[in-house]
């Protein structure tokens, strides 16, 4: 065997191997768990990724694992003679950001264009999502108007959303969403592709400017 042909099997395999690990990792569910019992969110991906935070006001702490492993996550802080210049510069990046939305939606072609764009990628995520389980305990205070929740549940689009009256008092919202990511390409492509780019631009040139001094 020549050394061209085991050259061309070489790059062959590392192709193959390429295009298996992207068709896994496309194919990988993303799994999102709200669990407010535990006061927490988790994302999971191929197997191998986690993520958890506390809900917002929670107390808790915000991990990140790979494989097993705690990966840490610090932010670094600005120091002081930096901080007063950066946060100059965010804020006129807010204002420039914020007028360019402004001018945005008041300009028609693009509000209109925008919008249809926002519609269509809602519908299209809204198809990708796929709800693997739901759970919402209610309990009232007073246990007549928890036993007539039960009498309600026992319709199809009760058991539907996953209600589960109790009098223990406890008052509960489990959700576990499941998101592929091949799914979604599509969509998203197609909003980034219909977007209206050159009256965005001219848009963000005239946000952007400086206006005259006086």
């Amino acid at each position: 065997m020549s050394a061209l042909a085991i050259v061309l099997m070489i790059l062959a395999a590392m192709v193959f191997v390429a295009l298996a690990v992207a068709a896994a990792v496309l194919c990988s569910p993303v799994v999102l768990v709200v669990d407010s019992a535990r006061a927490q969110v988790q994302v999971r991906w191929l197997f191998a990724i986690a993520y958890q935070r506390p809900l917002p006001g929670a107390e808790g702490e915000t991990r990140l694992s790979i494989a097993g492993h705690t990966v840490p996550l610090r932010r670094r802080k600005p120091k002081r003679k930096r901080a007063k210049l950066a946060a100059r510069r965010a804020r006129r990046r807010k204002a420039a950001r914020g007028r360019f939305f402004y001018r945005c939606l008041r300009n028609r072609a693009i509000r209109r264009r925008l919008f249809r764009q926002l519609g269509r990628l809602r519908r299209g995520v809204f198809r990708t999502v796929e709800m693997k389980r739901r759970r919402v305990r209610v309990s009232f205070p007073d246990p007549a108007l928890t036993g007539m929740l039960y009498g309600i549940t026992q319709f199809g689009w009760a058991r539907w959303a996953g209600i589960e009256p109790n009098f223990t008092g406890e008052n509960s919202v489990f959700l576990e969403i499941r998101l592929r990511p091949h799914r979604i390409v599509k969509p998203v492509f197609s909003f980034l592709t219909g977007l209206p780019y050159r009256a965005m631009f001219k848009e963000w040139r005239a946000s952007s400017a400086r206006a005259p001094a006086q």
